[in-house]
């Protein structure tokens, strides 16, 4: 029991390191939920390190995604921690947080595969296949390591790879964990992709300077940035009609925590697409406006009220 505290307090304490949004969304969640979302999302968060590493080669970032996608179902103790002694020896990044994910990893594999099988095989399949559409975009790196998307539906892809497989993810996870989402499973998972596309491309708007910077190209050359913005927007709001979906059907005890959870990263990405559209093509939301928008919505919920008082404000 006590060994088990402390991979709770690890996955949380790795989480804070990591992710500013999750980091404030999670605890929101019902356990088991809680701790399932949270060790899945640093799965993905590993991913996004070794696709990131722009400390290493793009062949080294591809054979590291490889084998970390295998650990996933199999792979022996020393083997794990053979590939992880390996990445801290010549890290592919320097952000402090996400090494220290890195050395943890062996610990977070070892929490997934003592989640219940189901739960367990919604997470490896969707990691997997996160995983293969990182690999494609890696291989479309030119030789110094800079990756130029061709256009709209090649942004798209992106996004889904990244960001709408983990939309796809959770709400699996959901529905397993509340009946009451059962007639709405389908509508749900329709959203689901749109809802991670809309907060990838409020990131790449915003990051979009810092990451050509670094050699990745993410709004595609010729492409108005009005249209992303647009497409955003469009979304942002289908998330939106997600989040009532969840708010109208969810019958479980914990379902306020699970619209919670979801309703806090609508309501940043659209304040933030809304910084953008009006300011800095770079604007970002500051602190206090995320712990603005984050004590509204913890008060709406404590009151019973709709976590987004207006889809129209979306």
């Amino acid at each position: 029991m006590i060994e088990q505290r402390e991979t709770v307090k690890l996955v949380e304490r790795l989480l804070l390191e990591t992710s500013r949004t999750f980091a404030l969304t999670i605890p929101l969640l019902p356990q088991p939920l809680r701790h399932e979302v949270g060790v899945g999302y640093l799965l993905f968060r590993i991913l996004d390190t070794l696709e990131d590493g722009d400390l290493w080669p793009c062949s080294k970032r591809q054979e590291a995604i490889a084998e970390f996608a295998r650990f996933l179902r199999s792979g022996s103790e020393a083997e794990i921690e053979a590939a992880l002694g390996r990445w801290q020896e010549q890290p592919p990044v320097s952000h402090a947080g996400y090494l220290r994910l890195l050395s943890g990893a062996d610990q977070v594999l070892a929490e997934l595969r003592g989640f219940p099988a189901s739960s367990r095989t919604v997470i490896i399949e969707h990691l997997e296949r996160t995983a293969s559409g990182m690999m494609k975009f890696l291989k479309a790196m030119d030789e110094g390591g800079k990756l130029v998307l061709a256009g709209l539906e090649a942004l798209r892809q992106y996004c889904y790879a990244v960001a709408g497989i983990v939309g796809e993810m959770l709400t699996e996870l959901f529905v397993e964990a509340d009946a009451g989402l059962l007639g709405v499973r389908r509508d749900l998972s329709v959203a689901a992709p749109l809802f991670g596309e809309g907060l990838q491309l409020v990131n790449v708007l915003k990051d979009a300077r810092s990451d050509s910077q670094e050699g990745r190209q993410y709004l595609p050359h010729g492409l108005p940035r009005r249209v992303v913005l647009d497409l955003a927007r469009e979304d942002l709001r289908t998330a939106g009609r997600y989040v009532r979906l969840l708010e109208d059907h969810g019958r479980s005890k914990g379902n306020r925590g699970v619209v919670g959870f979801c309703a806090l990263p609508v309501l940043l990405a659209t304040a933030n697409l809304d910084l953008l559209e009006n300011g800095p093509s770079d604007a970002k939301l500051g602190r206090a406006e995320v712990l603005s928008l984050a004590s509204g919505l913890r008060s709406r919920l404590q009151s019973g009220e709709s976590a987004i008082p207006s889809l129209s404000s979306l």
